[in-house]
């Protein structure tokens, strides 16, 4: 998704843009597809060899048509340096999506990490390489950059919690967070829950919220999440890539580490005053969330102060500065 925000962006600025990509959900390939990309589909990621290959079929086929700047975006922890070196000697410029450090050095014209407390991370990378690191840089998709995050009306007769944990939700904390409503003594309570396209216990959740007293509604494969962060008043979710279109909207949220690269994500959140974090999903007790929520939602102070610092943390320019540090490099 952050990709597609990039792209989005790039073909704002003029530019033309070229998936390719193991991924096979076909909600994530009508999507790129929607934007009128091509979708080039790799057969097997690297190490396998098939993926260099292909890349680099698509990269001098560009080349050959525009010989001016060509980028090459590489979002996933298994582009190691050697991967990267071989592109940059193919002839592009080359920008790294990273998280959390996961190689031992970084052969990019640009490393791009939009995370919280990314500038403390002691990147190995060459000495002209332009680092972009922290929330300044988080890549919002068009949909969620052009909504109006002052059209939020946080103060509700009925209170609004959305419910989210990303495509495919392993750890199935979404039918956790479920069975922890059901113990929340708050009758005028509203949920919505958006389940990703990737999970196959769409049925199963829309079964249990269906037998859940209160209003509990489940949605799925949302191509627009705008308008659910504007509905809502608090958002339970993973400490991803959401949260920081949370923070754009002002949403105050509950966020849990469900992988390894979010712990620092939900930490920072947490200490910056953006999110109640409750730390990984794997130690998570029966009642943590219940009793976050239940604080929350009787305290609109605390709310507005979090919605206050979540708009510190992300203005939404973040990807506008991105491609501004792309087409200084000529």
């Amino acid at each position: 998704m952050r990709c597609i925000a990039l792209g989005q962006a790039w073909c704002d600025a003029g530019g033309e843009v070229i998936f390719i990509s193991a991924v096979d959900e076909p909600g994530i390939c009508r999507r790129i597809e929607r934007e009128k990309w091509d979708l080039v589909q790799v057969p097997e990621a690297h190490p396998s060899e098939v993926d260099m290959s292909v890349t680099q079929r698509v990269l001098h086929s560009a080349l050959r048509n525009d010989p001016s700047v060509v980028w090459v975006v590489c979002d996933g922890y298994h582009f190691d340096e050697r991967y990267q070196s071989e592109l940059r000697v193919a002839g592009c410029r080359l920008l790294v999506v990273d998280d959390h450090n996961p190689i031992p050095r970084y052969s990019a014209d640009i490393l791009l990490n939009q995370n919280i407390g990314a500038a403390e991370i002691d990147y190995h990378c060459a000495n002209d390489c332009i680092r972009l690191l922290g929330p300044e840089y988080a890549l919002l998709r068009r949909e969620i950059r052009t909504a109006d995050p002052e059209s939020r009306n946080s103060v509700h007769h009925r209170a609004r919690v959305l419910i989210t944990f990303g495509g495919s939700d392993p750890a199935n904390v979404t039918a956790f967070s479920l069975g922890e409503l059901q113990t929340l003594a708050e009758p005028r309570l509203i949920v919505r829950v958006v389940v990703g396209s990737m999970n196959p216990r769409f049925g199963v959740l829309q079964k249990r919220a269906a037998a859940m007293d209160g209003a509990v509604e489940v949605i799925n494969a949302v191509d627009n999440m705008a308008p659910h962060l504007l509905w809502t008043d608090l958002a339970v979710c993973a400490a991803g890539s959401t949260c920081w279109e949370l923070c754009y909207f002002g949403v105050p949220s509950i966020i849990l580490s469900v992988a390894a690269n979010q712990r620092a994500i939900a930490s920072g959140l947490h200490q910056w005053g953006a999110a109640v974090s409750l730390g990984e999903v794997t130690a998570l007790k029966a009642g943590s969330l219940t009793g976050a929520m239940n604080r929350l939602l009787h305290c609109p102070e605390e709310r507005e102060r979090m919605s206050r610092r979540g708009r510190q943390l992300v203005d939404g320019f973040g990807v506008q500065r991105v491609i501004d540090s792309m087409k200084s490099l000529k």
